[in-house]
């Protein structure tokens, strides 16, 4: 992993290499339309992520905001991390 020449957070770490997973969960959901299966996936992440959720949230928010990227999925998965 790239980040691994910067980093030594292990935390940190765990969570840029799982960055893109919300984002294909919602994916996922959009494109089969199997919202379900979906928040499945989500769930899976939220489990992997434990005590890192809110980090990984923070980060999350962070890359949605760029240019060119929707605030639909970042809003999907937080809603369904914070039940």
């Amino acid at each position: 992993m790239f980040a691994a020449k910067y980093i030594t957070d292990e935390k940190i770490l765990e969570i840029v290499g799982f960055h893109d997973e919300a984002h294909n969960a919602y994916a996922y959901g959009k494109r089969n339309g199997d919202w379900e299966a979906a928040e499945r996936r989500a769930y899976d992440l939220i489990a992997i992520l434990g005590d890192n959720l809110d980090q990984f949230l923070f980060f999350y928010e962070c890359d949605n905001g760029t240019k060119g990227k929707k605030p639909d999925e970042f809003e999907w998965f937080k809603e369904i991390a914070l039940r």
